[in-house]
């Protein structure tokens, strides 16, 4: 007589940052790499099943998916797409009943669009040397660039 156990991993409990975590974007571009929960119980199993739900936070203004059902490893993934706002951004993923995690994401301005003036001369006599002039560079979502 041949028994067959089969464990399941009990009730969720964690939901840990799997991947994906401080990355750099370019505004207004997708995300290098996919941001990645892993869900477990409270021995540290892995819970396959659960749905993970992706929050733009200040982030993301799109997602491949936004509710991702975690497969056999725990894990759920998802690629944003960076805001058009350059700086600092949090992109979030919820699983009901345990909790939040935050993804940190620097967002970096796209290529140079615009060149704004700034300050300097712009009317002078032929063959004078003018003092400099100021500009500043924008990409084409406004963001200054430095």
């Amino acid at each position: 007589v041949t028994f067959t156990i089969t464990a399941l991993p009990s009730t969720p409990v964690a939901a840990d940052i799997a991947a994906g975590n401080f990355q750099t974007v370019t505004a207004g571009a997708l995300y290098g790499a996919p941001i990645s929960v892993r869900v477990s119980d409270q021995y540290g199993n892995v819970v396959p099943g659960v749905a993970v739900t992706f929050v733009p936070g200040t982030g993301a203004s799109a997602f491949s998916d936004t509710v991702v059902v975690t497969d056999a490893a725990g894990l759920a993934s998802t690629t944003p797409t960076a805001t058009t706002f350059a700086g600092t951004a949090i992109v979030e993923a919820s699983v009901a009943g345990v909790g939040t995690v935050q993804f940190n994401v620097t967002i970096t301005p796209a290529a140079i669009a615009t060149l704004v003036y700034q300050s300097g001369v712009i009317i002078g006599t032929a063959g004078e040397l003018l003092p400099g002039f100021q500009f500043q560079a924008r990409d084409q979502f406004g963001n200054w660039l430095d």
